[in-house]
């Protein structure tokens, strides 16, 4: 057995920022410099590819009604276009109370297609 002696005993204090490395047959100790600033931001990168589509609904209402009431699954808030049977964008009041339900009301009984996309 051999007993520690003075040449193989390195009593080392760690400063803040330091890291102490043993390595195979010997010890070294590193010093981390702390960051400096920030540098300027480089060029842009290329754009990069398009997304998926965003999920949409349609509804056709072939009936003339005052109200149209439309439950869908997008599980968001939509943005809603509403056409008549001709394809001609109409002006309606549009309520949005929750995530699922569309609420479509006319001055006049319409028939048409509400488009909604998330």
């Amino acid at each position: 057995m051999t007993t520690p002696t003075q040449a193989n005993v390195i009593e080392v204090f760690q400063p803040p920022g330091a890291l102490v490395q043993n390595l195979p047959g010997r010890t070294e100790l590193v010093e981390i410099a702390t960051p400096g600033p920030t540098g300027p931001a480089g060029p842009e990168g290329p754009q990069g590819p398009p997304g998926p589509p965003a999920p949409s609904y349609e509804m056709h209402f072939p009936i003339p009604a005052l109200e149209w009431r439309l439950i869908h699954t997008l599980d968001a808030f939509p943005s809603v276009q509403v056409v008549d049977l001709a394809g001609e964008i109409v002006g309606a009041t549009v309520q949005i109370p929750d995530k699922e339900t569309v609420i479509v009301t006319f001055a006049v009984p319409m028939a048409g297609t509400a488009r909604l996309k998330a």
